[in-house]
């Protein structure tokens, strides 16, 4: 079953670095709902950061979606 994972790393321009990339804690049934929830949370981090920040260090933030097979599980019964 082919479901995806979204990664966000932050970067800043500025001093020309990036931080390690975070993967999101829910897997995605679809490349379309990774991509929604990579947009929003890209907008909701710059809004928590406040344009001081994002302004003074040049952020960005990168996301993507990567695609991993996942083994459905099968429940026993008992």
């Amino acid at each position: 079953m082919l479901k995806f994972i979204l990664t966000l790393q932050i970067c800043s321009m500025v001093m020309n670095t990036c931080n390690p990339p975070l993967e999101h804690k829910v897997v995605f049934d679809d490349w379309y709902s990774c991509a929604i929830m990579g947009s929003s949370s890209s907008v909701k981090t710059f809004q928590n950061l406040g344009p001081d920040y994002v302004n003074a260090t040049g952020t960005l933030i990168k996301y993507w979606c990567v695609p991993k097979t996942i083994k459905p599980t099968v429940e026993k019964d008992t």
